[in-house]
């Protein structure tokens, strides 16, 4: 079966929380990550995409 792709939306304390739940759990895939912050971005693991703008 194939994966659920997830992208995060702030990838604070919690948002780093949620990031190491979800690819720790069976079935979940996170893809990419938004902050607006761009030095909230920086430990992003290499391979996913980074945005800082919704647009």
């Amino acid at each position: 079966m194939e994966k659920i792709r997830i992208g995060l939306i702030g990838h604070g304390f919690m948002g780093h929380e949620h990031e190491k739940m979800l690819t720790e759990t069976e079935g979940f895939r996170v893809v990419g990550i938004a902050d607006m912050d761009p030095k909230q971005l920086e430990d992003v693991k290499e391979g996913l995409k980074r945005y800082t703008s919704a647009v």
